[in-house]
Order: structure tokens, then sequence, then C-alpha cells
């Protein structure tokens, strides 16, 4: 079994379980190393163990059933006050004031209702011209940022990754008995368009993806620099299905990166 394959089932990174491989005194290897048994075994078991148990439950003593709180003892009621002269003559000094403000309010909803929406207007305009104008502090606008997990511009990820999908298989179709490969080795070594749309994917999408994304253009575009100077016999080959020992090798770092990639990508904007 590779690497990349025990990746796959323990459902981890490919260059997280080559680091744990190292960590545990593994020996160097990368996503198509070959692992021996017990290097497997050794991996499994280090992703299976089982967690630690927490900290124990104190003893909180025997349980006791809480006493219900008592009610507390009526106050008896309070003898009525009588008002003095004074309070009762600043009684009616306030009934007059408010008799006089509320003729004053009557007077005025006398006004028409094109005098009132005038009035209205009026004093919305100028709350509106007093108002300082609307500012982000500059610590609060660098402040807003998107969660890890996230998209950062949703729409450019989605739009790059069907440009990069699109610019895969827009292989030259390649033959056995072809002699001129000179179209397939231009497309191959050309895939500028493919990077470009590559690099908005890193920008454009989670800030958790970034590695696998990077890792995953990187692996890709060594293998387009595999094809684009491979010979003749050998693109024979490759079109006949004879599979080449370099290329084999990229094909599972390829397929090894995609699937680091994917689960950062395929969620949000599909198969591309």
């Amino acid at each position: 079994m590779q690497l990349y394959q025990l990746a796959m089932e323990l459902d981890e990174r490919s260059p997280d379980v080559a680091e744990r491989a190292e960590a545990l005194g593994l020996g160097s290897v990368g996503p198509t190393s070959d692992l021996t048994p017990e290097q497997v075994a050794t991996l499994r078991a280090s992703y299976h163990k089982g967690e630690p148990a927490g900290p124990p439950i104190p003893d909180m003593g025997p349980f006791t059933r809480p006493t219900e709180p008592q009610e507390p003892a009526a106050k008896p009621p309070k003898a009525p006050r009588t008002a003095s002269p004074r309070a009762r003559k600043a009684v009616a000094v306030a009934a007059a004031v408010i008799g006089l403000g509320g003729a004053v309010a009557f007077f005025a909803m006398q006004a028409t209702p094109a005098e009132e929406r005038q009035r209205q207007l009026s004093e919305d305009l100028a709350a509106w011209n007093a108002a300082p104008p609307a500012t982000v502090a500059p610590d609060v606008e660098a402040a807003v940022t998107y969660p890890s997990n996230v998209p950062r511009d949703l729409e450019t990820l989605c739009t790059n990754w069907s440009k990069a999908a699109e610019e895969e298989r827009s292989s030259p179709p390649i033959e056995r008995s072809q002699r001129d490969f000179t179209e397939f080795r231009a497309w191959a070594a050309d895939r500028s368009a493919w990077g470009d749309a590559m690099a908005e994917m890193i920008h454009a999408g989670p800030s958790d993806g970034v590695p696998d994304i990077t890792d995953y253009r990187n692996v890709r575009a060594r293998y387009y620099g595999i094809l684009s100077q491979a010979s003749d016999a050998d693109l024979r080959a490759l079109a006949d299905g004879i599979g080449l020992h370099d290329l084999e090798d990229y094909d599972r770092d390829v397929a090894a990166a995609r699937h680091d990639m994917d689960p950062y990508v395929l969620p949000h904007c599909g198969g591309g």
C-alpha cells in the first residue's frame, strides 16, 4: 500500500500522514512511497487510538432537596396620607399648565396636511444636514475577516475552477501511429491559462485550503513539464495505453494532491 492510499483510507492529508510517519521513526516517505505492513499498522494505530478519559467527577456529597423559600409576612396597609394645603395648591397650578399646553397642541393640530408634511420635511432635512458623515474605523474595517473554512470570494473560486477543469480536458488527441507531436508538446508546455486560473483559486478559496490547492497546482505543473519533454516513442506508448514509469509516479502524485484539495473546492463549486 502506498502512503496516499492510506491517507485516503484515514481521511487525512498525504503530507500530514508523511509527517506523522517521520515523527514515529518510520523514515522519510512521500505520497507515492510504498509502505510495509508494519508501517501501515503503526500509522493506523496512531490515528485510531482511544482518546484519554476526562477528569473524574468530584464528589459533591449526598443529594439534598433544597428547601422552598418562605413567603415574606404581609406588611400591614399604610394609612392614607392627607395632602397639605401647599401640595394642593401645586397640583392646581400644574393642572392649569397642562390645560394651557393642551390648548396649544389643539391649535397646532389644526394645520393642513400639506403644511404638516412641509414642516416634517424641513425638520428631517435639518437633522440630515446636522448629522456627521458615517465612517468605519480602520481597526474595525481591518477586523472584518472570513472564517478560515469559507471561500473568500465564492464566485471567483468557482469561475476559475471551471476554467482550470476545462483547461485540463483540452489536451489535443494523440495516437500510436502519430508522427508529429508538436501541437501536443506546445499544449503541455504552455499551461499559462490553467496556471492563472489556479492562482485565482488560491487567492479566492478558503484560507485553510491554500496549502493543498497550491500543492495540486505545483504537482500537476510538474506533470505537464514531463509531458512537454517526452520523446515521440514515449508519447506513442502513452497513446497506446502503455504506462511510463515517470508518468505513473506523477499520476499517483496528482491523484493524491487532488484528493487533498477537493474538500476545499467541491463542496462550494461542484465537479467543475
